[in-house]
């Protein structure tokens, strides 16, 4: 459900806004970023949710954010759909699909691959459905117990007890995690995250800190120094650190609202107009509607790298780490329909008559995946 106020300060939410305005707090949760290898029955499970999330939000309630957190990807069930809109929920033929895996899995105790898949499809289910974290939390503490030290578990479990609101849980995961693997940013950044959530605001800091000695570009740790000084009422290191992740912002809209932060913590006038502006500005012209088909989808979105726009009738949509191939023919003829469906909508309200290209790219070796044509 969408968030219309602060779980912290109650400042009310700006459209689209990925944190509060005001003191910097995420609204919501969302799935932590962690690569998981191909497998047919995972990859079934993702194909399908796709298909199940094209632009599929539910709008509504409040949901308190965790404490000093940072903007996080919405979840399905945290974008935004119109009201009348039905529920979100996986079709029934992905729950047997699951509940086989699982079965499988529980039938060979001593068989981790099978052990890891059930952990996979739960995880991925767990976009749409929250009640299969818990089995995707069981299945991965039977392989970390089965293989002590098995990085993919430690990861998996501590984003697992990040989205339950549980530091504590997740910091013990995540340092398991980091001492096998230390070089991963993106996990020292979420520690941090856990770290000040739990109230260890020094760690905290130094954790950030370390993370941006080794990439200085890194826009999450720059923003979350930020939220941290900002906890601690130091307001100058504060916009020290807001400026700089403003100069890192992936995009203008995450701009616009640092900017909304950055104007709150000087005593300035806010212009609490600009992110709405943003908002308008992207839902009234196709090209921006057209975006937003893959940047919402629930777990692709979160996946898209960039859109490149050639020309006005051909984009090239960068992913990363999005398993197109092993969907298999049937599912990826059901995703490229849907999509397109998607896509003509859009051209109908805009009145484009020109057809259009969408080329899928994977964003690490160029390759494409798919081209979708309207």
């Amino acid at each position: 459900m969408e968030q219309r106020f602060c779980g912290f300060c109650g400042t009310q939410r700006l459209p689209e806004a990925q944190f509060c305005t005001r003191c910097g707090h995420a609204f919501g949760s969302a799935r932590r970023r962690f690569r998981l290898p191909p497998q047919w029955a995972p990859a079934f499970v993702l194909g399908t949710v796709l298909l199940v999330g094209a632009g599929a939000v539910v709008h509504g309630t409040l949901f308190p954010a965790p404490k000093r957190t940072v903007p996080r990807v919405a979840s399905p069930a945290e974008q935004n759909l119109p009201e009348s809109h039905p529920p979100v929920e996986l079709p029934q033929q992905v729950k047997d699909a699951i509940r086989e895996v699982v079965e499988q899995a529980q039938a060979s105790p001593n068989d981790i691959e099978r052990w890891r898949q059930a952990a996979q499809v739960q995880y991925r289910a767990s976009f749409v459905d929250p009640s299969y974290l818990a089995g995707a939390a069981s299945a991965y503490q039977h392989v970390l117990e089965q293989v002590p030290g098995d990085l993919e578990a430690l990861r998996a479990l501590g984003n697992i007890a990040y989205e339950r609101r549980q530091p504590d849980v997740a910091i013990a995961y995540y340092e398991q995690y980091l001492a096998k693997k230390p070089e991963d940013l993106e996990v020292r950044t979420d520690l941090g995250t856990m770290l000040l959530a739990a109230g260890q605001t020094d760690k905290a800091l130094a954790t950030y800190q370390a993370v941006l000695q080794d990439d200085p570009k890194f826009f999450q740790a720059h923003f979350n120094l930020g939220v941290a000084y900002h906890g601690l009422g130091k307001t100058e290191e504060a916009l020290a650190a807001f400026a700089r992740a403003r100069e890192l912002a992936p995009n203008e809209q995450i701009r616009a609202q640092v900017d909304l932060l950055l104007a709150r913590l000087k005593g300035e006038p806010s212009p609490e107009t600009s992110a709405p502006a943003v908002a308008e500005a992207e839902s009234d012209s196709f090209r921006s509607a057209a975006e937003r088909i893959f940047r919402k989808n629930p777990v692709m979105g979160p996946k898209v790298d960039r859109i490149e726009w050639p020309s006005d009738d051909y984009a090239k949509v960068y992913v990363r780490d999005f398993p197109m191939d092993q969907m298999g023919p049937e599912m990826q003829a059901m995703f490229r329909e849907r999509m397109t469906t998607r896509i003509r909508e859009q051209k109908a309200r805009f009145q484009v008559a020109s057809q259009v290209r969408f080329e899928v790219v994977d964003a690490a070796t160029g390759k494409s995946m798919t081209t979708l044509t309207e």
